[in-house]
């Protein structure tokens, strides 16, 4: 399973930024990325630096459009 975020930018839907859940989990609790809110959910902010996408400081380019693991889809 993985978690799809949607990247807009000057209006406009530009890229995906797509993590799995497992390395959604090792983020927050491994490099201390992401925020633990009173409800207990964990909130992540990112940046957007060019074609850097930035989580607390951390790279995620890694994530940016990675569908890899996702079926191919046939029309």
């Amino acid at each position: 399973m993985s978690e799809l975020l949607a990247l807009r930018l000057a209006n406009k839907w530009a890229d995906f930024v797509v993590v799995p859940r497992a390395e959604l989990y090792d983020e927050h609790v491994l490099n201390r990325v992401g925020t633990l809110t009173k409800a207990g959910f964990v909130v992540f902010k990112l940046r957007v630096r060019g074609a850097q996408v930035l989580c607390g400081g951390a790279s995620w380019d890694r994530f940016l459009n990675h569908f890899a693991a996702w079926p191919v889809i046939q029309h």
